[in-house]
């Protein structure tokens, strides 16, 4: 029975739990577009946004969650596929 296909009437779940990027996707409206969809993200913040709300002290407000765990599994997953172009598109 578990080979058998059964329609449910919707399509399959294609949404990401957490999205892995880099300090260059750091911008806040880009983690405001991934919260809005209730995308988890898991990227660095650059020099120049620490500074920024460093400046501003305690109007500067908390830090964005980073799970420094979780990014070093980044690597892994681009070099488990050696064979992957740069046009190929990994989901993780």
């Amino acid at each position: 029975l578990n080979e058998i296909s059964v329609p449910t009437g919707h399509r399959p779940r294609s949404r990401p739990d957490q999205v892995i990027a880099d300090k260059a996707n750091s911008h806040p409206s880009t983690r405001q577009a991934l919260r809005d969809r209730g995308i988890g993200a898991v990227i660095p913040e650059r020099a120049d946004q620490i500074e920024r709300r460093a400046e501003k002290g305690s109007r500067g407000g908390w830090p964005p969650a980073f799970d420094a765990e979780t990014y070093k599994q980044a690597n892994v997953v681009e070099m488990s596929e050696p064979h992957c172009s740069h046009r190929h598109v990994l989901a993780a």
